[in-house]
């Protein structure tokens, strides 16, 4: 299992644990028009997040492959996933915390890791 410390929860099964990203709707020239919930609305119903820990099952089972790393996903990753997909349970003093099942994961975008 994959865990980064700094988190006292871990995901159980095939769910990923992930760290939600405020949506901002930008200009050009750099004015913002749309912050949190309201951008997330105007964005199509999807959200973003860093991966923070993956279940012991993730992606076990997906033809070749035997850990996250073989799907192309790492702790550190931003992933793009259906709004409505997950749970959201607020979890004490980690607000912006969320588990999404393995199979969720629509986009990885490369080279951006997030601490």
């Amino acid at each position: 299992m994959t865990t980064d410390k700094k988190y006292p929860y871990i995901p159980c099964g095939f769910h990923i644990l992930v760290e939600l990203h405020d949506a901002e709707i930008k200009t050009e020239s750099g004015i913002i028009l749309a912050t949190g919930d309201e951008a997330k609305r105007e964005q199509g119903g999807i959200n973003t997040a860093t991966v923070l820990a993956f279940g012991p099952t993730c992606y076990k089972g997906f033809a070749g492959c035997e850990k996250p790393e073989d799907w192309g996903v790492t702790v550190g990753d931003e992933i793009t996933f259906d709004k409505y997909l997950g749970t959201y349970p607020n979890y004490d003093k980690f607000p912006r915390l969320a588990t999404i099942p393995d199979s969720g994961v629509k986009t990885v975008k490369r080279g951006v890791k997030h601490d």
